[in-house]
This record gives structure tokens, C-alpha cells and sequence, in this order.
């Protein structure tokens, strides 16, 4: 470290040496290459506990006993371990309301092509800025305050549901970020909710 810190002129009168100019130039080449170090080290991080809350949501996804229980226990997971401002649980096609109706929302698939065709014709999760129409149908009356979203159509076989997660912060999901999450999450959920469904 004191290496690279030292400058050391190289005798050669108002004219810089060659041999500071390379050194100049090495040293600030190193602090870049540490700068990205650092970069990589924190997401790998940050990357490495993402996937322990991912587990952890698996295990609590597997574990429900029933829809409403499982639809509690997503929600309880992305308010606690992923600081998710608004969640939006909606199931697509089935006949019963949830035991709690405020836990989730039950809508046809007209009704859903309606609103958010675009998201269901995806076959992945989309994030950033949605429409207004989206954002009030995906939310209800806590769209107003949703900056940025991410969306999951929940796929097995036919759509069986819709996970939105909203952020009142413009810039927490953006359209260019990854979706690996969000789309892990709807996969486990896709797979699980034709089950809890049809009991």
C-alpha cells in the first residue's frame, strides 16, 4: 500500500519523465481494477444473501398448509426480508375467494388481458415504470404511490396468477435490472398455487 502510494519524481527539470507518466498511469489503472474488486465483492454479497431470503421464502412457500396460509407467508416474507413497499398477490381463473378476500385478489382472465395483457404475454418478470391502468389494477388503491414495480405472471401450463411487487422509490426496479428473483419466485409459486386451488 505505501508502494503504490509513493511518488517518486524522476529528476528530468519542468518536463514529466516518461517513467512518472507510466507510473501515473499503472497507479491509476490499480486504483480502478480495486474500485471493481470492491464492486464485485460487495454484489457477491449482497447476491449470497438474496439467496439465503430466497431459500428461506422457498421453505415457507412449501410449508403452507393451505392457499390462504401460503398467500400470508409470501406476504409476510417480502414485507420482512426483501423491504418490498406494496405486494400484490392476484390468482387468475379460479372460482372461490381466498378466506380473507384483502389477502388476495381473484380475477377472471378477461379481466386480466383487459389490464395488464402486456405483462401476461411476457414470459418473464418485468420491472420499471408501469402504465397507470396497470399500476391501478395490479395495486388498487395503493397505486398512487408505486414508482417502480415488478411483475410476474405465474405460469403452470395456463396462468394461474399475477405477483407484483411495487416500490414507492422511482428507481428500485428498473427495466434494464435482473429479474432472477422475482422470476424464482413465481415459478415456485406458479408450481404450487393449481395445487391449493383446486383442494
Amino acid at each position: 500500500d505505501v508502494l503504490t502510494a509513493l511518488r517518486l519524481p524522476h529528476p528530468g527539470g519542468k518536463v514529466v519523465s516518461l517513467v512518472e507518466r507510466q507510473l501515473s498511469a499503472l497507479r491509476e489503472r490499480n486504483d480502478g481494477l480495486s474500485r471493481r474488486l470492491q464492486e464485485f465483492v460487495a454484489n457477491a454479497e449482497a447476491n449470497d444473501r438474496l439467496f439465503e431470503k430466497t431459500q428461506r421464502m422457498t421453505r415457507e412457500i412449501f410449508a403452507a398448509a393451505d392457499l390462504q396460509d401460503l398467500i400470508c407467508r409470501v406476504n409476510d416474507a417480502l414485507a420482512r426480508d426483501f423491504s418490498v413497499d406494496v405486494s400484490s398477490l392476484m390468482l387468475i381463473g379460479a372460482q372461490q375467494q381466498p378466506q380473507d378476500a384483502s389477502a388476495a385478489r381473484v380475477v377472471s382472465l378477461g379481466e386480466a388481458r383487459q389490464a395488464i395483457n402486456g405483462i401476461l404475454n411476457s414470459s418473464r418478470a418485468v420491472c420499471g415504470s408501469l402504465r397507470p391502468g396497470e399500476l391501478s389494477f395490479l395495486f388498487e388503491e395503493q397505486a398512487g404511490r408505486v414508482e417502480s414495480a415488478a411483475v410476474a405472471p405465474l405460469v403452470n401450463g395456463d396462468i394461474v396468477g399475477v405477483l407484483a411487487l411495487g416500490s414507492y422509490d422511482p428507481h428500485h426496479f428498473q427495466a434494464d435490472m435482473g429479474t432472477i428473483f422475482v422470476s424464482h419466485v413465481g415459478d415456485m409459486l406458479g408450481a404450487v398455487l393449481p395445487r391449493d386451488l383446486t383442494a
